[in-house]
């Protein structure tokens, strides 16, 4: 799940613990519907990115183990 957190009251504080809970991104109100889509297109294509990388790292991880294995 890619957590945005919209608020009408932001200040640096809160966004830095916003982030380090985990937060994915933070817009301060009045939300400017070209910054929430932009926040959320980033935020949608850097998970891809990790599913990608993730999905390579067992595609080599099977590959090694096939070629372990005795013929």
């Amino acid at each position: 799940m890619i957590k945005i957190l919209i608020t009408g009251h932001g200040s640096l504080e809160h966004t830095i613990d916003a982030l380090n809970l985990g937060a994915a991104g933070y817009i301060s109100k009045p939300i400017k519907p070209e910054e929430l889509l932009t926040t959320v297109n980033k935020r949608l294509a850097s998970r891809n990115n990790n599913l990608k990388m993730t999905q390579k790292k067992i595609i080599r991880f099977i590959d090694k183990k096939l070629g372990e294995l005795p013929e």
